[in-house]
């Protein structure tokens, strides 16, 4: 089917909707993709921000470590924010294993 034939004219759409009948609207673009970049994009410039290949894992960790320090004497807050049963404790226990060998979280640095 031509692209023509499924075309229609304004006055058409607004006949239809002032009469309420039902009607279908299909909208397209015609996009293209290319490999090539524009001359004013600035990709040569910034090779080394891009790798390649991405590394795994987090990347290592900077000069600086943040830590909280706590007011000597004063206990903890050691509560549960969220009470569990045991099924989901096994589960999220079992996903936060899992993130620790992938390297995606570590265990606290605090005190």
């Amino acid at each position: 089917m031509k692209l023509s034939a499924m075309k229609i004219k304004k006055k058409e759409v607004d006949s239809a909707l002032l009469a309420k009948r039902k009607l279908l609207v299909l909208l397209y673009k015609d996009v293209y993709f290319t490999n090539e970049f524009h001359p004013s994009f600035p990709c040569e410039e910034f090779t080394d921000v891009f790798p390649d290949e991405v590394p795994h894992g987090l990347p290592p960790l900077r000069g600086i470590e943040r830590q909280i320090d706590l007011i000597l004497g004063c206990p903890i807050p050691n509560r549960l924010a969220y009470r569990t049963n045991p099924e989901e404790t096994k589960e999220i226990q079992k996903q936060v294993n899992e993130l620790l060998q992938k390297g995606f979280v570590w265990e606290s640095l605090s005190p």
